[in-house]
């Protein structure tokens, strides 16, 4: 399963680019962006990412994606520890 992580609203990149490509090819993934966020949420995607084979994330000119890019690197460093 692949994790679409990075920017979210406004960006329309999930929707727009990668959703519509992945379902062509069949491929298995979540889409953390919701319309009515709630606390839930949060323990949805903490699984989902656990689960995940691997992350796409897309960061773009439409937000900082500050945020975005610390869990890249929090993400990349849990994985290069699992592999020493």
């Amino acid at each position: 399963m692949l994790f679409l992580g990075g920017s979210c609203n406004p960006t329309t990149w999930r929707q727009d680019i990668a959703m519509p490509f992945l379902e062509r090819h069949n491929a298995e993934y979540f889409n953390p962006q919701v319309e009515d966020w709630s606390p839930e949420c949060v323990e949805i995607e903490r699984k989902a990412k656990k689960n995940a084979e691997a992350y796409l994330f897309m960061i773009d000119g439409q937000t900082r994606g500050i945020a975005s890019m610390l869990e890249v690197v929090a993400l990349s460093h849990v994985h290069r520890d699992k592999s020493m």
